[in-house]
This record gives C-alpha cells, structure tokens and sequence, in this order.
C-alpha cells in the first residue's frame, strides 16, 4: 500500500508540475504578445487613465432599468436596443450606446420577463445536463467534454454582467455550440460504456 502511495504521490506532484509550467508559460507568452503589439506602456497608461468618474456603464444600466419597466413582459422588441434606448438615456451619458455593456440587463430590456424566462431555461438546462454528465457518464472524452461546455458556459455568463459578449456574433454562436456540447455529453450513445 505504501508503495502505490508513493507513485501516486509522485505522479500528482509532475502534474502539478506540468500545469504550472503551462500556466506560467502562457502568462509569459500573453505578456510578450501584448507587448509586442500593444505595447506595455500604453496598456499599462490606459489602465491608469481609467476612472470610475469618466465611465457611465453604471448610468446606461440605471436608465435600461428605466426602459424595463416601460416594457416588463415584452420587452422593446430584439435588436431594437440602440434606437430604444435614446428615449431613456440620460443627461450624464455622452455618446451613443448600441449595447448596455451588461447582456442580462439589454436581453430584459428587448425580450422582457418573456423572452428572458425561455433563455434562462435554455441555458440552465444545458448547464445542468453537464454537469450531470460529469457526474453520470464513465467515458472520459464525454466527462471532459461535459466539463469543458460547463467552464465555457459559466465563464460567457459570467463575463456578460460586465460587457455586451453575446451582442458579438462569434461569441453568441460559441456559446450556442457550448450548449450543445453539454446536451450532447450527456445524452450521446456510445457501444463502449
């Protein structure tokens, strides 16, 4: 017993090993792109130049709260956000919004409580069939492709509070495959499991 402690020991830590060796490679790698092409002074002087006083992400969200209201169940009509959302924009917001910069807020804004109900239930079906099938399926490639539409799922979730990431067609038919990687991880029919 103390021997198959040992190797497993042994092989947990060369794992641990290879992806720190990958994630920091890949840090070095990103560092060294974007300072080639961007340059790290001007990323790092636009990070600085950046205040929470010259944004007004946090005023158009405010004002399409104003617009949902207006229009609770049925929302203002898809794509219609950018001609919709001049009636309710407010006098401290410079400039022309196409997108709230926050998808749940302009997905209620043009589809309402309607449309937002049925999306919800979409996603969160396909979410919940990886990670079932994480739990129920024995075929690695299906847990790994189970786990992998999951982290992809959560991870455009997460970055739609803070940007319009499903306004952007590549990303919106990403997230679509996403969706149906986690279906097909959980119900695809192999001979050898």
């Amino acid at each position: 017993m103390g021997v198959f402690i040992q190797k497993y020991q042994h092989l947990c830590l060369s794992a641990c090993r290879s992806v720190v060796v990958l994630f920091v490679s890949l840090l070095v790698i990103d560092v060294f792109i974007v300072g080639a092409w961007f340059g790290i002074d001007n990323v790092a002087q636009r990070l600085e130049n950046t205040s929470a006083s010259k944004e007004t992400r946090d005023e158009v969200v405010r004002d399409t709260i104003t617009m949902i209201k207006d229009y609770p169940l049925t929302g203002t009509g898809g794509g219609t956000y950018d001609i919709s959302f001049l009636r309710y924009r407010g006098d401290d917001i410079s400039g022309f919004y196409n997108h709230a910069h926050n998808d749940y807020v302009q997905f209620m804004a043009e589809y309402g409580l309607v449309g937002m109900t049925l999306l919800s239930l979409l996603v969160l079906s396909c979410l919940f069939s990886a990670l079932f099938a994480m739990r129920k399926r024995n075929h690695r490639l299906l847990k790994g492709m189970a786990f992998s539409s999951a982290m992809g799922i959560l991870a455009l979730l997460i970055h739609s509070m803070v940007d319009f990431n499903l306004q952007i067609p590549a990303n919106a038919a990403l997230f679509v495959v996403l969706l149906a990687v986690a279906r097909v991880s959980l119900h695809l029919k192999l001979r050898h499991e």
